[in-house]
Order: structure tokens, then sequence, then C-alpha cells
């Protein structure tokens, strides 16, 4: 997720007093106020070209833009992609909006769109090994993408924002650390894989009767999935147990437990703030939220979505990234689990219920530039969201 802050510099609505003149004790005629300032013309935003959010891809070159076969351009740039690509196939999309939508469907989809409409739903790429929109590394001159007069953005306004999923201290994490000796650094020693291969599989579990096993190859680049969530200016996750002294391993039942020894790997990835308000929190009862919030108090990470009251299970992590304010909030509605959520005097996860989510949302908004919400919610193993969570998005 890339945040771009831009600091308002003025109020458009004040008009400029005029100065009175001395009164001469007569009526005198006010000066004519000043003309009307015509208002300029909005300037273009360089163009970046996005991929699926899964797409392995990191950029792309001129060339192979100006090659690729239906490239989705929202209409209104695509005058300014003709001037930059030459004879390509672009594709008139709607909107920026709508070409972001088409691409984050699409796995093998292309897209071009205005800096400032690229969503987290997609991935922007480099042009010619050229970057924009990272912190600290965007380069707007000599960018291939940007018309003549068009807007970059400030690499000193860009910040990073990394939203991971589920986090299980047991399982194979504690197999490969602890069981088989491998260390610490092992999970977040990763690299690059490509996918070589898949296959369909029947399975009940899946909404539409099948699921695909993948085959892959290691690329090479050890540790880049480290460098990865560390490089964030601020990385988020969501931890599925509670952290308890005597954790049991459970190699594959539906309890998880996670041994605090565990604990550093999520330092060492980096991670600022972890979500509690899951399904699996209370696998170690009331008193492993208590002790699992000690021992992040202790690695120095935020959490919320859940606590030893509702009150407490709803408090926001708010985070500082170089003067913009992150609000975090996070809510459990996993079905059958609502016996899970925290009373005025029992703990428990924060609730997934509208009435709830608005009161917190419209109490942190003020206090924050940037919102995010990271439910737990759904069955599993569904790809397509469920219409109650297509309302619950909307709520404000």
């Amino acid at each position: 997720m890339l945040l771009y802050s831009a600091e308002r510099t003025g109020d458009a609505s004040r008009q400029p007093r005029i100065p009175e003149a001395p009164s001469s004790g007569k009526a005198r005629t006010a000066p004519a106020p000043p003309p009307p300032t015509a208002t300029p013309p909005e300037r273009e935003n360089a163009l970046v070209p996005i991929a699926h959010f899964t797409s392995a891809r990191e950029g792309v070159t001129l060339a192979e833009l100006s090659q690729t076969r239906e490239l989705a351009v929202p209409r209104e740039s695509r005058e300014a992609a003709s001037r930059l690509l030459g004879p390509s196939n672009l594709e008139d999309v709607e909107s920026a909006e709508a070409v972001v939508d088409r691409v984050s469907r699409d796995p093998e989809a292309l897209g071009l769109v205005p800096w400032g409409e690229v969503a987290p739903r997609v991935k922007a790429l480099s042009v010619d090994g050229r970057v924009l929109l990272r912190p600290s590394a965007a380069e707007g001159n000599g960018y291939p993408l940007r018309p003549e007069g068009a807007t970059v953005p400030d690499a000193g306004e860009l910040r990073r924002i990394v939203v991971g999923g589920d986090v299980v201290l047991d399982r194979g994490q504690n197999y490969a650390v602890v069981q088989q000796g491998r260390g610490l650094d092992f999970p977040l020693d990763g690299g690059y894989a490509a996918v070589t291969g898949r296959t369909a599989e029947e399975s009940a579990y899946s909404e539409f009767g099948t699921i695909h096993q993948f085959t892959a190859e290691r690329r090479g680049q050890s540790g880049s999935v480290r460098e990865y969530l560390r490089s964030a200016d601020l990385t988020l996750a969501n931890l599925e147990n509670p952290v308890v002294e005597g954790a049991t391993w459970h190699p594959d039942a539906m309890t998880f437990t996670g041994d605090p020894r565990l604990l550093p790997i999520l330092e060492g990835a980096g991670i600022d703030g972890v979500t509690l308000g899951n399904n699996h929190i209370l696998d170690a009862g009331a008193p492993g939220i208590s002790e699992t919030i000690e021992h992040l108090r202790g690695a120095g990470i935020s959490h919320t979505g859940a606590g030893m009251d509702l009150s407490s299970a709803r408090e926001p992590m708010i985070f500082d990234l170089g003067g913009t304010r992150v609000g975090v909030l996070n809510y459990q509605g996993v079905p059958s689990y609502e016996w899970a959520w925290a009373t005025e005097s029992a703990p428990g996860t924060a609730p997934l219920r509208e009435e709830v989510m608005v009161e917190d949302v419209r109490r942190l908004r003020p206090e924050v530039d940037l919102l995010v919400v990271m439910p737990h919610w759904g069955r599993e193993y569904l790809a397509t969201p469920e219409p109650g969570q297509r309302s619950s998005s909307r709520t404000r």
C-alpha cells in the first residue's frame, strides 16, 4: 500500500480584505473588486503501469508496453499514452478506477493509470528500470511516462505500508525452527520463486468445486522476504494464535499456540503491529490474551482487536510515519465465533458489528490521516466476497 499526503497551504474560501480609506465624513464609493483570477488548467499526472497484485513482474519496458495487446488506459489519459508509446494497442476504459478494477481481477492484465490513481489492489511497475512510486527512490526526472509538464509525486511525501495475512507461530514455523533446529532466521530467508505449473483438483472446500496445486522453482535472492517486510514504513500482520509459555506444538490440529521463543521472527520481519481479533486468539483461553499482550509489549509490537474487555479490544493502533498519522482497527466476524466477542466485563475480540465499527471509525477518523480497517471474517476457503462483507466494507 502506498500513501501520498500533501499539506494544504491555503484556504480558497477566504477573500482578500480591501483596506478602508480614511473617513472624510462623506459617502464614498467602495473600490472595485479585483478581477476574478482564472483557474489554471489541471495538470496531468505522470502515468504508471499496473499489474495484478500477485504478478511476479517488477517492471516493464516502453517497448513491452507499446506491444501489449489490450493495454487498458482510462479515456482521459489515452492521448497522453499515445504520445508516449506511439502506435500501440490501447484499450479505452471509462475511468482510471475502472482500469484498476479490471487489472485487480485479471492476473494477466496490464493497465496504465495516473500515479495518483494507483490503489492497493494492484501492483505498480517500474518503467525501463525507473521507479515512480517508491519512498526515497521515486525518479521523476527522466521518467519515461511523464508527459511534458505532468506532475510526479514528491518522494519525501510517499509512505509504503505492507499489510500481511495470517501469521501462525505453530505448525510449520515451530517444526522448522524448533523441531528441525533451522533457527529463527529460516522463515525470513526466503527469496523469489516462479510458478511453473498448476493442476486443478476437486475440492469440497472451494466454492468453485476445485482448487489448484502449484509447482514452482526457486529463483534465488535469499532474504528478499525479510527485506521486503523491513523496508516498509509500516508493516502489519494478523497474529493468528496466542503466545504463551509452555505452548504445545500442534502439527495438524485446529488449535494454535505460539511459543514465545518464536516471537523474534516478527521482530526480525520488522512487524510494527498485529491484529488479534481472530478465531484463534482464545485457543489458550482468556489468560492467553493477557499473556500474549504482555509478550507483544515486551517485543515493542503494537496490537489491536482483542483485549480483557470490550473497551480495550476496540482500542486502535496509531502510528506516526514522519508526520503522517495512520490508525488501524480490527474486528472478528468469523461465522459461529460470536462467543469470542469481548463484552463490558469479559475478554475477547472486537465484534464485527456495524454499530461498533461506525462508532470507532467516526471517533478515530479526525485523529489520523489514513485509517486502515483489517477485518477477520467470512467462511474459510472462499475467494468471492460475501454480500455482508461488501456492505460492511462501505461502512462510514
